[in-house]
């Protein structure tokens, strides 16, 4: 077919995006929490992309949404790349670059989902 992705859906694959899974197990893990713990920072260049900040409070550290260009004058004050000077203003964003765990929208949505109140 013309105009198609011949790769599978994000949800009917692992986050490693290596084995393929029942998408009913990635509703399940998000709405579970279960990456909650995640390194929503993996792949990005510093020591951030590896140990990630640690965010167990999104209210401390409240949530950014928008584009590239609009996030980075929000965290103009920050030091560092793109994530880290969001980080040093108090700004939480995704910054996904790892080969791991691709960004992606399944990525995306499991981010946001963990915005909602509790």
């Amino acid at each position: 077919m013309v105009g198609r992705l011949s790769s599978p859906a994000c949800w009917s694959l692992r986050r490693d995006a290596q084995q393929e899974q029942r998408p009913e197990q990635y509703f399940d893990d998000v709405l579970s929490g279960r990456w909650c713990a995640s390194n929503w920072y993996e792949g990005t260049p510093g020591d951030i992309g590896t140990t990630g900040p640690g965010f167990a409070d999104f209210e401390s550290y409240p949530a950014l949404l928008g584009f590239d260009e609009a996030i980075d004058g929000m965290c103009q004050g920050g030091h560092g790349n793109h994530a880290e000077a969001c980080v040093s203003s108090g700004m939480n964003i995704l910054s996904l670059f790892s080969d791991d765990v691709p960004y992606n929208t399944c990525r995306n949505f499991e981010w946001q989902v963990l915005l909602r109140p509790p």
